[in-house]
């Protein structure tokens, strides 16, 4: 969608919360007041808490249909493979990873309060692990994931702003791995466990 279109989504969805307040709320639901708000410019982290590293997001998409009478949100996260960097004893380790989603996102909105909350699930998929003294050599075999899904729920920590952008996060555990040939162990001992923090920057 482009950016003149975005504008006038936002501009519909916030004269249509204005509008109609709490008659809004109150009439049944109708296809007028389900828009598409897609999120072609989405950054952020994924800070894990285990090594204590934090990796850069690229840029990424987020699709998702809001129901204006019931604030209810469905979609897709679509997140760009991230490169994260450990340290092991003074060796560099650099890794490709994936977020892939098992199941749409959902969740709700709140205009007149300014709450947002979205919950997907994912997988997490280890593409690429290799030292860097020797990237051409991958160090994992294909098909290396987690043995479970994770789930994450993003609440906003900024205002909502559908024309600035609005931050959203949320805690998640990254489960043991899988499939990954002889590195398995290494990368659960590594990178499994709670208390990781995904954020992500809403445009």
């Amino acid at each position: 969608m482009g950016h003149l279109r975005r504008v006038l989504v936002g501009a519909a969805a916030t004269v249509a919360l204005t509008a109609a307040g709490a008659l809004v709320a109150a009439a049944p639901a109708s296809a007028d007041n389900i828009i598409n708000v897609p999120f072609n410019n989405v950054t952020g982290t994924t800070f894990l808490a285990k090594p204590k590293v934090t990796a850069q997001i690229p840029k990424s998409s987020v699709n998702t249909v809001i129901d204006l009478d019931t604030g209810a949100i469905t979609g897709q996260a679509h997140i760009a493979d991230t490169t994260v960097r450990l340290s092991i004893l003074n060796i560099g380790l650099t890794s490709t990873v994936a977020i892939v989603p098992t199941a749409d996102l959902t969740g709700s909105i709140d205009f007149n309060n300014q709450k947002l909350s979205t919950t997907t699930t994912f997988t997490i998929s280890v593409k690429n692990v290799h030292l860097d003294a020797l990237p051409n050599l991958n160090l994992v075999t294909p098909g290396c994931t987690t043995d479970k899904a994770s789930s994450a729920t993003l609440v906003n920590t900024t205002p909502i702003d559908i024309f600035n952008g609005t931050t959203v996060q949320g805690d998640f555990a990254v489960p043991a791995f899988t499939h990954c040939g002889l590195a398995t162990p290494l990368l659960t001992l590594l990178l499994s466990g709670d208390n990781n923090v995904l954020t992500l920057n809403l445009k």
